[in-house]
């Protein structure tokens, strides 16, 4: 019986660990987009706040779902530049299955 139970662990332990985990859940800045309009340069000068602020509360929004559902998404973003100077960050919609 004891040796029927052990190969069941093994068998049940070697299943396991074969089964691929999902990686970390991670930025991929390499997998950006950037869409650049030059409007008015000598006009508008436009402050880079907005484009680090909404980074930095989807980055939070990330990290928050990641704790507290254990789901894990790798994302990217489509950036928004007026001028040469990124004024928003957009985290687009990613299919899971």
């Amino acid at each position: 019986m004891k040796i029927k139970l052990m190969s069941l662990l093994l068998v049940i332990t070697l299943a396991v660990l074969t089964i691929p985990q999902e990686s970390q859940a991670s930025y991929l800045s390499e997998d950006d987009i950037t869409l650049s309009i030059n409007l008015a340069e000598d006009l508008i000068q436009p402050s880079g706040s907005l484009g680090t602020t909404s980074f930095e509360t989807q980055e939070e929004i990330h990290s928050t779902i990641t704790n507290v559902s254990g789901a894990e998404v790798d994302h990217s973003y489509i950036w928004i530049e007026l001028n040469g100077v990124k004024i928003l960050a957009v985290d687009p919609i990613k299919v899971v299955y």
